[in-house]
């Protein structure tokens, strides 16, 4: 980052006025989805060094004691008291500020911003080969903050990964954590809605969930979510309510914690048709974690060991009432009725009450509303990109 961009975004932020795509990101006065996990695949880690064998997708937290019969009762509640209220959103458009991400092997990661009106990538900040934007990045609710894995120099068989965030303002580094690979963590950091950053330390440590202040590195404990995959999201009371992946018993659920401990299944998991199989990642939940889009399919297609770098998912479903929205159809497949084709990923809820889909044929993104009517297309300018850029997020405006 420039020192001119730098003074520019110091001055916004005395100013609460914004001069670049970013600083409207990182200034304006809302509350988004911003949670979610840029998960990481063994073939890209060769950015930061290694592999994610540490980080298990599904090894599942079983409820036990009290908890299983909190769980049961919940589950009960749950299927006897009608869905959440509705919610008229408000029409929207993709006038905010896209998040993208590339790496040259072994030399640099670089975070870029676009937007409709200034399509072409423009460089925000370029770290070395450790710094893991590419493969492991998450940009805070504010947009001010990118929170990504590296290694701690640890010698023997176990490495260290280290959680750092990079202050996009003042363009340093916070150190806020390291954790052994192998210590059964089950899910990788991400932001809250309201800028906290959710990490899961892994088995091994006796606090194993909680949030760091980015600013401060100040840790606060969390509830235990029953699950992996953890995505954090605010209830209707705006208290935390983490939605995960829970396997029991050979099934594969979305189960609901609350910030007070109490778990809640989603009968999505029970309602999806047979023919498509099981769930397979939560990939993404809304802010206010109504809506997930999952990746759905063969349990074999699975791997149980292994995070995907740039996870895809197809199926939107709404969690309270299991109910499927929509299935997100690949560009072999083509139009089938109604559903949009393309992909979804870790940003296809950031509107909230739409869809974001990617149409990887005609580089575009497309936003539709939930009764799928297309609301807005935008398309970026690659033509002076080296290599393929992957979409860490987009910050909707106002």
């Amino acid at each position: 980052m420039t020192d001119q961009l730098k003074q520019l975004m110091n001055n916004m932020a005395d100013e609460v006025k914004s001069a670049s795509l970013h600083e409207q990101a990182v200034f304006q006065s809302r509350r988004t989805t911003k949670r979610r996990t840029v998960l990481a695949a063994v073939a890209a880690l060769t950015v930061v060094g290694g592999g994610m064998a540490g980080f298990n997708t599904l090894a599942a937290s079983e409820p036990t004691g009290d908890m299983a019969a909190e769980q049961t009762t919940a589950d009960a509640r749950f299927e006897e008291t009608d869905a959440r209220p509705p919610v008229d959103y408000p029409v929207a458009e993709l006038d905010g500020v896209f998040y993208d991400s590339w790496f040259e092997q072994g030399v640099s990661s670089t975070i870029a911003t676009w937007s409709s009106n200034a399509p072409e990538p423009v460089e925000l900040v370029t770290g070395g080969p450790d710094a893991g934007f590419y493969n492991t990045g998450v940009i805070s609710s504010d947009a001010r903050y990118v929170a990504y894995l590296g290694f701690a120099d640890t010698e023997g068989d176990d490495v260290d990964r280290r959680v750092v965030v990079h202050d996009l303002v003042e363009d340093t580094d916070r150190e806020l954590t390291d954790f052994p690979d192998s210590g059964g963590a089950c899910s990788l950091p991400s932001w809250s809605p309201d800028g906290r950053l959710f990490v899961d330390h892994g088995t091994k440590s006796n606090q194993r969930f909680g949030f760091y202040d980015p600013a401060t590195g100040d840790f606060t404990p969390s509830a235990s979510p029953v699950g992996c995959q953890v995505t954090v999201a605010e209830d209707d009371n705006g208290e935390d309510l983490f939605i995960a992946v829970h396997e029991s018993e050979g099934v594969r659920d979305i189960v609901l914690t609350t910030a007070s401990g109490e778990t809640t299944t989603s009968p999505v998991a029970r309602k999806l048709p047979d023919e498509h199989g099981v769930i397979l990642k939560l990939v993404d939940v809304s802010s206010d974690g109504r809506y997930a889009c999952l990746r759905v399919g063969d349990v074999s297609d699975d791997e149980d060991s292994v995070v995907d770098r740039m996870p895809l998912c197809e199926h939107i479903v709404q969690i309270d009432t299991g109910d499927l929205v929509t299935v997100i159809r690949s560009l072999d497949e083509g139009p089938q009725g109604d559903s949009p084709v393309g992909t979804g990923g870790l940003w296809t809820l950031a509107v909230p009450g739409h869809i974001l889909v990617y149409n990887t044929a005609a580089l575009e993104y497309i936003l539709i509303d939930m009764n799928g009517n297309v609301v807005d297309t935008v398309s970026p300018d690659y033509d002076n990109v080296s290599t393929e850029p992957l979409l860490l997020d987009y910050m909707p405006a106002g």
